[in-house]
C-alpha cells in the first residue's frame, strides 16, 4: 500500500510541475507599424527608421524598453512608452505594451552595382526577456509594413517580408547557469531600389562630356599638336575630378565597383587617343577629313557598347 501511495505522490507531483511549466509558457503576440526609412548613408553604413512596436499577453506586461534590443543598432531615441490594461470584446484580460522609436542601424551594402543596386533593408528585432522556451511569439496581423515613406531617389522592388525565428548565441552572457543564450527574434526586410537611369545620368555626365571633348581633338589639324594634346589633357582632368564625386557618396572597397570600372574604361580610351594622337604628329600624317570621321565614329559607338556592357553585366 505504502509502495502505490509513493507511486501515486510521485506521479502527482509530475503532473503539478508539467502543469506549472505550461503556465509560466506566455504566448505573445507582437505588432509593428515602420512608417519611415531615410537617410541611407552608404559611406557610414547606415539607414534610419522610425516605427511604433506593441505588444499583448494574456499574463502580464511586458516593458519593450527593457526588452527590446535591434541587431546593429547604433542610434536610439525613444519617442512613446504606453503600458495599459484592457479588456477586449470578449471580455478577456489583457496586456498591453506600445512604444514609438527612431533607430539608426548598422547595414551593409552592396555598391558594386551604384546606382542600379538594389538593397536589402534588414532589421532584426530581438525579445531579450528571459530565454526563448518561456515565450512563443506570434505576429499580430494588424502590424502595417507597406504604408511606408522612403527616401527620394528609391523605390521598392519587393513586397516587405516579416517572419519570427530563434537566434542562438554562442555564449551564456556571463551567466553561469546557462551555456548558449536563445531569443526570440522577428525580421523585417525591406528591398529597395534606385531609380537610377536619371541618378546614372547627373552622377556621370561630367564623364561622359569629358569624353567627347578628348574625342573631339581627333579633328583638329594634325600639325597643331599642342591644341589637340591640351584637349585631351582636359578630358582626363574632367574624368578624375568626376572619379573624385562619385567616391565621396560610395564606401571604400578593395573590389572594382561600376563606378570604378567606367571611369578605368574612359581613361583607356584617353590613352588610345593620346597614342593615335602622337603617331600622327610624329610621322606628319596628312589630314583625311573621311579618315577622322571613322575615326571618331567608331571610338564613340565602341565607347558606348563597352558602357552599356558594364551596365548590364556588372
Amino acid at each position: 500500500m505504502k509502495r502505490v501511495l509513493l507511486i501515486y505522490a510521485l506521479l502527482t507531483l509530475c503532473f503539478v510541475k508539467t502543469t506549472s511549466a505550461a503556465e509560466v509558457k506566455d504566448t505573445l503576440k507582437v505588432g509593428f507599424y515602420v512608417f519611415n526609412i531615410y537617410d541611407i548613408d552608404y559611406k557610414k553604413g547606415t539607414y534610419k527608421l522610425s516605427l511604433f512596436v506593441w505588444a499583448l499577453s494574456n499574463k502580464k506586461i511586458y516593458e519593450l524598453d527593457k526588452y527590446l534590443d535591434f541587431s546593429g543598432q547604433v542610434g536610439y531615441n525613444e519617442y512613446l512608452n504606453h503600458e495599459e490594461v484592457i479588456t477586449d470584446l470578449n471580455s478577456d484580460t489583457l496586456y498591453w505594451s506600445e512604444i514609438e522609436l527612431q533607430l539608426e542601424i548598422l547595414q551593409e551594402f552592396n555598391a558594386n552595382k551604384f546606382p542600379f543596386d538594389k538593397e536589402n533593408i534588414e532589421l532584426a528585432i530581438e525579445f531579450t526577456y528571459e530565454d526563448s522556451d518561456s515565450i512563443t511569439f506570434q505576429v499580430d496581423n494588424t502590424s502595417i509594413l507597406d504604408k511606408i515613406k522612403i527616401p527620394n531617389g528609391w523605390k521598392f522592388a519587393a513586397e516587405p517580408k516579416i517572419k519570427t525565428y530563434i537566434t542562438n548565441y554562442p555564449t551564456s552572457f556571463g551567466d553561469p547557469r546557462l551555456d548558449s543564450y536563445k531569443v526570440n527574434t522577428v525580421g523585417l526586410t525591406y528591398v529597395l531600389a534606385r531609380d537610377s537611369l536619371a541618378l546614372f545620368l547627373k552622377m556621370f555626365v561630367a564623364l561622359f562630356i569629358s569624353f567627347l571633348i578628348a574625342c573631339s581633338s581627333i579633328f583638329i589639324s594634325n600639325d597643331s599638336f599642342e591644341p589637340r594634346f591640351g584637349l585631351i589633357v582636359g578630358g582626363l582632368f574632367g574624368t578624375i575630378s568626376n572619379k573624385y564625386i562619385t567616391d565621396s557618396f560610395l564606401p571604400e572597397s578593395t573590389s572594382l565597383n561600376l563606378s570604378d570600372k567606367l571611369h578605368l574604361l574612359t581613361i583607356t580610351y584617353l590613352l588610345i587617343i593620346t597614342i593615335i594622337t602622337i603617331i600622327e604628329n610624329r610621322f606628319k600624317l596628312d589630314n583625311n577629313v573621311k579618315y577622322e570621321k571613322y575615326m571618331f565614329f567608331g571610338i564613340l559607338f565602341s565607347y558606348i557598347i563597352f558602357v552599356a556592357l558594364l551596365i548590364r553585366y556588372n
